[in-house]
């Protein structure tokens, strides 16, 4: 955790001083903003890739994973393409539930 900088979360600091407290505003914040979340995706497929170890288990919020995986927003489309249509169908056609597993193989379009 040595490169969180922040105590506070300043994505939620942002939605909240745009829609208000969590109490008073239940509807979607960040899926809404389709463009901060695209670059969002792309900075952590970046972060990742630039890793040297070869495998890491990522923690993040499910709605993130689904935003990562399973890109439903224009903005969202491209930055991932599966080359096995089994993979694609396994990842897309289900939400990933809470606390789930799943194991991901990736290579950059670099490689």
């Amino acid at each position: 955790f040595d490169m969180i900088s922040h105590e506070d979360d300043p994505i939620w600091l942002k939605y909240e001083s745009i829609y208000g407290s969590y109490d008073e505003f239940d509807g979607l914040r960040e899926s809404k903003d389709g463009p901060h979340l695209a670059l969002r995706v792309q900075e952590a497929w970046t972060w990742l890739a630039s890793r040297r170890e070869k495998n890491l288990a990522i923690c993040s919020h499910s709605a993130f994973f689904m935003h990562q995986f399973q890109p439903y927003l224009p903005e969202m489309m491209g930055l991932i393409s599966y080359e096995d249509k089994e993979v694609e169908r396994l990842m897309m056609d289900r939400r990933f539930d809470n606390c789930e597993l799943r194991t991901v193989a990736f290579q950059t379009a670099e490689m």
